[in-house]
């Protein structure tokens, strides 16, 4: 007997609720047998797999069909976020369809840790196509990046009367993280402390000032700094000067964190591809380096340019 997974439940729920492609004119023939689809991505064809749940009043007990994608070898194509997804049912458009996304690792398996599956709601229909756009998807754990690649997998359920199937294909995309404009800052920040590291001798915290910082990835930012300082044995605090005087990090008589070093930024400009930003690491008034850096993002991966860094100073 077929036995639904908890995948197949969630799935009953979601078309329960929502049927995605609000609109469409479900009048389409009922196939025999899963049709051919096509999956295409900026006129690329996407390989593509496709398992029975129940057909012809009949219940199937099959391969998982990230599984049998990856036993059949098919390509994982790249691509970029804000990509178009298209999928074409050749004249058998579903009575009902959902999406459903997930971070799988290099077998095919669901990434432990990665959140809830990604359903898609924001769906188009013309004709017998669906259409959907491949979006970013930042909350990925750091045992899910594959040389720098997010893989991620999708599940297409398809209705046609009492008849379901589930179709399936695989794509990657770059690790966000590496793209991130938060990954700017990150860079800067690590220049900041190959500069000067006498600064940081002996230090337990690395204090984060971001207030004036123009990034909306904050939360990205957060969690490069925090994987930094639990590789080289430091605390991240998030906090400003003030803050941390509150809080009895900092002497303010003295001007000196003795257990700590604070690393702040306040830009100039933010753009798609480009940061500068005043960036400073301070742990006294007499104990602190800072610069404008410039850091630019070049297919994709940001690096500081050394070559337009200007107004270092020290104290």
């Amino acid at each position: 007997m077929f036995k639904k997974t908890g995948f197949f439940l969630s799935i009953i729920l979601i078309l329960a609720s929502f049927t995605v492609c609000a609109g469409w004119n479900s009048a389409g023939k009922s196939p025999a047998k899963p049709p051919e689809i096509s999956i295409k991505a900026e006129g690329v064809s996407l390989p593509w797999v496709v398992g029975l749940n129940t057909w012809d009043g009949a219940m199937y007990k099959r391969e998982d069909t990230f599984k049998d994608f990856f036993n059949k070898n098919h390509e994982i194509i790249e691509l970029k976020a804000g990509t178009e997804i298209t999928i074409d049912f050749k004249g058998y458009r579903p009575d009902e369809v959902a999406i459903v996304g997930f971070i799988l690792n290099d077998k095919g398996e669901e990434v432990l840790g990665s959140g809830e599956p990604e359903v898609i709601k924001e769906i188009t229909s013309k004709d017998d196509k669906i259409i959907f756009t491949f979006e970013e998807n930042t909350e990925v754990p750091s045992e899910a990046i594959i040389d720098n690649y997010v893989i991620r997998g999708f599940r297409i359920n398809c209705i046609w009367g009492e008849n379901e199937c589930e179709y399936a294909f695989v794509v990657k995309a770059k690790d966000p993280l590496l793209s991130s404009d938060a990954q700017g800052y990150y860079q800067v920040f690590l220049e900041l402390m190959d500069e000067d590291a006498g600064l940081q001798g002996g230090v337990k915290y690395i204090a984060l000032d971001y207030k004036n910082a123009l990034t909306e990835n904050k939360k990205i930012l957060e969690k490069l700094m925090e994987e930094y300082c639990i590789a080289n044995g430091y605390e991240l605090l998030i906090d400003d000067y003030e803050g941390l005087i509150e809080k009895g990090y900092i002497n303010e008589k003295e001007l000196y964190f003795p257990d700590g070093i604070i690393i702040s930024f306040e830009d100039e400009k933010l753009l798609e591809d480009k940061l500068i930003t005043n960036a400073r690491k301070w742990r006294s008034g007499r104990g602190a380096i800072g610069a404008t850096y410039t850091a630019i993002k070049e297919d994709g991966v940001w690096e500081v340019d050394e070559a337009v860094t200007r107004g270092q100073w020290i104290s």
